[in-house]
């Protein structure tokens, strides 16, 4: 099984976090439920939702069926998933998956170059910055009201250095700049879309 899902660090917070069934059933369950709309022997299964059952389940993590009914069951009353029954499986769907992942197949015209970075893990320090070509740029989104010619031309965008430094003059601890410097685009306002970053703004 190829790809990957996001998880944010917040989920240390998460009140099943500390719960080993709820936690790894929770976490399995986003990795193997459907990333778009497919449907299966008749039955639409949609973004977020998966068939399965609780054999499946205990056979693929490890634990068992007692204890993957139980962890369900307590995710179902936290609202975590829902889960509809039938006499041959269940379908579950997480509630919430939108918040949890990025939808890459939503159809957006975006503005901003996306970048690729490779990190050096012992400094902290990005090592190599690919900027891709956009996919579909709508020069009719920008608005030279709103970005003058010639404050496009005189903004600099600020280096990795430069960033990492602000990140720990304002304190920013909860957030990693490593991660800001790769999401955001960098703009006149690069500072205040930090703060805006690690309040989880954006």
């Amino acid at each position: 099984m190829n790809g990957f899902i996001t998880l944010d660090k917040k989920i240390i917070d998460w009140e099943w976090y500390k719960s080993s069934n709820e936690r790894t059933v929770f976490i399995h369950l986003l990795l193997i439920c459907n990333y778009k709309t497919k449907n299966w022997r008749g039955n639409k299964v949609k973004r977020g939702q998966l068939i399965t059952s609780y054999q499946s389940l205990s056979n693929q993590i490890g634990i068992s069926i007692n204890s993957v009914r139980t962890a369900m069951s307590n995710l179902k009353s936290t609202g975590e998933i829902t889960i509809k029954s039938t006499n041959q499986f269940s379908l579950v769907t997480i509630c919430k998956y939108n918040d949890y992942q990025i939808d890459i197949y939503k159809d957006h015209t975006p503005i901003n170059k996306p970048k690729h970075i490779q990190v050096d893990i012992q400094n902290d320090t990005p090592i190599n910055i690919q900027v891709d070509t956009p996919i579909n740029t709508n020069l009719n989104a920008l608005s030279t009201q709103q970005n003058p010619a010639s404050e496009i031309a005189e903004f600099v965008a600020p280096t990795f250095n430069e960033v990492r430094a602000y990140f720990h003059e304002m304190k920013l601890y909860e957030s990693n700049p490593v991660n800001f410097y790769a999401d955001v685009e960098m703009t006149h306002n690069w500072k205040q879309d930090a703060i805006n970053y690690a309040n989880g703004k954006r």
